[in-house]
């Protein structure tokens, strides 16, 4: 299981690991679960058991349009500024 599936450059999620540039998905996912866990259930967060996945690249969860609305807010105020 990879951290991000769709972040991956192929599917399996092994070319990169097969250059030694990275370690195997399992590997990364498996020290970035022991790090990241026991923060979110300090904060008092359930952590789903059940991994969330989406058919292919193309489809969202209802979430994206508000935190894309949300991203854009000081752009949307200021269209003609310099974001240099």
């Amino acid at each position: 299981m990879a951290i991000c599936p769709a972040a991956l450059p192929e599917p399996d999620g092994h070319v990169l690991s097969d250059a030694q540039v990275l370690q195997e998905p399992s590997v990364i996912w498996a020290s970035w679960q022991a790090l990241v866990f026991p923060f979110l259930q300090d904060c008092g967060l359930t952590i789903p058991t059940t991994p969330f996945d989406l058919p292919d690249r193309s489809q969202h969860t209802l979430h994206l349009a508000v935190l894309l609305y949300e991203m854009q807010a000081v752009a949307h105020r200021e269209p003609l500024a310099d974001w240099q």
